[in-house]
């Protein structure tokens, strides 16, 4: 008999299935049929409540009215007479309580950063788009522009056989030129080419009436005056992204930021040509590793 137990074994057997519920039951909305399982987790819960008010019932019975207890100094009483216990926070409470507010400041880091970001990204399109315009008028209007203040000096030496000469001297005189065009040393052009040819210049810090020609149409005009309009729109586009960096790079690292002050004397204006929304951050030294 031995030799066929293993045998014996290989047989497929016929596996045990438990209840399933019936269709009627399951359309009439009954859900899943309890197992014994779901009923022992019922039970045991059932069982810890009775027991749970079993002793609350015995705790009131034997309660002594006159006793003294350490939450009476924390106890207060509602117009219906109730007394509501205010309980002290437990150090694991307090410990739990400060978990929830890093979190909650964290996340509130995190949804800034992304509406930062996302802020960002459609201010650097714009300014994109813009840079195109403008770049695209100044192909079209065909203008020597002019080297604005903000430019890096430019160096010309110009020799001299005299003193007399290198107080009375004068550029514009010695080059022959249009004040607009002296900073213009790849293409100053010559007063007399000037006067023949209708070769315009503007000055972006000037304002629209900076040309060498004063005779232009209505249209020029208007495309000139688009053009200022850009710029004007583009200084303030990339105000507000310089604004908005700072603020971010604040509120990622508001734990390194050591004061925050306003300085006139070392600060640039604001658009509105006040001090109001300056302010100087100094940050904390980092040891760079």
């Amino acid at each position: 008999m031995t030799k066929f137990s293993s045998l014996k074994n290989a047989i497929p057997r016929k596996t045990k299935k438990e209840r399933s519920q019936p269709k009627w039951r399951r359309d009439l909305g009954y859900g899943t049929l309890e197992k014994h399982k779901d009923y022992k987790v019922r039970s045991r819960k059932a069982h810890q409540i009775e027991e749970q008010k079993k002793l609350l019932h015995e705790q009131i019975k034997n309660k002594n009215e006159d006793e003294y207890f350490i939450d009476m100094a924390h106890a207060t009483k509602t117009d219906t007479g109730t007394t509501v216990i205010e309980k002290i926070p437990t150090m694991k409470k307090k410990k739990e309580a400060l978990n929830n507010l890093k979190k909650t400041k964290k996340e509130q880091r995190l949804f800034v950063q992304q509406n930062a970001e996302k802020n960002l990204n459609l201010l650097r399109m714009k300014l994109q788009i813009i840079n195109n315009n403008i770049e695209k008028l100044r192909r079209g209007l065909g203008f020597l522009e002019v080297a604005s203040k903000s430019d890096k000096k430019i160096k010309h030496k110009v020799f001299l056989k005299s003193k007399e000469e290198l107080e009375t001297f004068d550029p514009v005189e010695y080059f022959d030129t249009d004040p607009l065009l002296l900073n213009q040393t790849h293409n100053r052009v010559k007063r007399k080419t000037l006067a023949e040819q209708s070769v315009q210049a503007y000055a972006p810090n000037a304002g629209i009436d900076a040309y060498t020609t004063p005779a232009t149409d209505n249209a020029t005009l208007a495309e000139y005056k688009k053009l200022e309009k850009l710029i004007s729109k583009r200084e303030v586009i990339e105000k507000t992204i310089n604004d908005i960096e700072v603020a971010l790079q604040l509120t990622l690292s508001s734990d390194k930021v050591e004061k925050i002050e306003r300085d006139k004397s070392t600060e640039r204006k604001n658009l509105k040509g006040d001090y109001s929304d300056v302010k100087t951050v100094q940050f904390k030294k980092e040891r760079k590793r």
